[in-house]
C-alpha cells in the first residue's frame, strides 16, 4: 500500500520545522543560547536536515509503499507514484524531482550559512556543538538496516555527483572524511 506523506513543499518544511528544527531549538535552549539569529538558522538547518535525510533514506521508504517526495513536485515531473514504489529504480522524471526538493534543502542550508554572515560567517563557539549536531546528525536504524552519518552538504553533493538519481549505491557508502570535517568545522566555527 502506497502512503503519501505531504502533499505540498508547505507541508512538507512545516512539518521539518516542528520536528528537526523543534530539536536544535531544544539544544540551543539547554546550552542557554537565546538569539534570534542562532534560531533562525537552527530553523532553516533543521528543514535542510529533514529533507536530506529523507532524500537519503529515498530507497528504504519506497519499499515500504511510502512517497517522500510531495505530490505537487511528483506531479509537476510528472512521476508515475505507483511505478516508483513497486518497481524501484530511477527515472529521468524521479531525478527532476529529486534535484527539485534536493535544491529546497540546498536553498534552506544556504540560507542558515548565511545567519552568520554580520560575524565573517563563524558561528559561535558555544553554539557550534548544535551546529555540527545538525550538520552530522544520523538515519535511525529502525530506517535502515544500520545507523549512518547524514551530513547535509556531503549527502547534497553526491547527489549532484550521481545526477540525482537516489538509488545509486554510492549515496548509501559511508563518507570516511566526515569525522576530518566535522572537526574542521567545528574548529574554524563553520558548518
Amino acid at each position: 500500500m502506497h502512503a503519501q506523506s505531504h502533499l505540498t513543499v508547505k507541508s512538507m518544511t512545516s512539518h521539518a520545522e516542528s520536528t528537526a528544527s523543534t530539536f536544535l531549538y531544544l539544544l540551543l535552549s539547554l546550552l542557554n543560547l537565546p538569539s534570534a539569529t542562532l534560531s533562525h538558522a537552527a530553523s532553516h538547518l533543521g528543514v535542510a536536515q529533514s529533507l536530506t535525510t529523507l532524500l537519503r533514506a529515498f530507497p528504504f521508504h519506497a519499499s515500504k509503499g511510502m512517497m517522500v517526495i510531495p505530490a505537487e513536485i511528483t506531479a509537476k515531473h510528472g512521476v508515475n507514484q505507483q511505478e516508483v514504489l513497486t518497481k524501484g529504480g530511477s527515472s529521468k522524471r524521479l531525478e527532476d524531482a529529486v534535484f527539485e526538493l534536493a535544491t529546497i534543502a540546498n536553498d534552506n542550508l544556504l540560507t542558515a550559512r548565511s545567519m552568520f554572515q554580520e560575524m565573517e560567517g563563524k558561528v559561535p563557539q558555544e553554539a557550534m556543538p548544535v551546529f555540527a549536531a545538525a550538520v552530522s546528525g544520523f538515519l535511525y536504524a529502525d530506517m535502515c538496516a544500520e545507523c549512518v552519518q547524514i551530513p547535509v552538504g556531503s549527502i547534497l553533493g553526491r547527489l549532484e555527483e550521481v545526477n540525482f538519481d537516489v538509488y545509486d549505491s554510492r549515496l548509501q557508502v559511508r563518507d570516511w572524511k566526515l569525522a576530518w570535517q566535522v572537526w574542521r568545522g567545528y574548529y574554524k566555527r563553520t558548518f
